[in-house]
């Protein structure tokens, strides 16, 4: 009888840590609501920093087509994974740029700031990206 008792209570322990699990967690999970609530709008601060970061880079200049292309795509939220890796390498190039470097087209003053900010906030953008898609 006391075999058969304990066994019952054995079974019953998973459903029952369960439970006090999701108590215990209930508190947290209402903290984290409410940061969430309110680290969104500095996430959208950081995507509105870089989209005019990449509008600072853009030129209608024939030598920085693809730069500018890529920057497009940026900015419209469909760069492919090979667009993304050939737009940080225009970047880094033009983060660490200095007069008489040719990179194939004008770098104007300012952008290789606007290129590091638009580096980081692309960084920071993907860490937000996976965090959302892999909760």
């Amino acid at each position: 009888m006391r075999v058969q008792a304990l066994e019952g209570q054995c079974n019953n322990m998973p459903v029952t840590i369960d439970s006090l699990i999701i108590r215990a967690l209930k508190p947290i999970e209402a903290q984290l609501g409410t940061l969430n609530t309110k680290i969104d709008p500095v996430w959208r601060a950081l995507e509105e920093l870089a989209v005019d970061m990449a509008k600072n880079l853009h030129h209608p200049d024939p030598d920085r087509a693809d730069f500018d292309t890529l920057l497009d795509h940026f900015m419209a939220h469909t760069l492919t994974p090979d667009e993304d890796l050939r737009l940080r390498r225009y970047l880094n190039a033009v983060k660490i740029w200095r007069p008489g470097v040719d990179l194939g087209f004008t770098v104007y003053d300012g952008e290789p700031t606007y290129a590091a900010i638009l580096l980081r906030t692309m960084e920071l953008s993907r860490i937000r990206r996976n965090q959302e898609q892999n909760p």
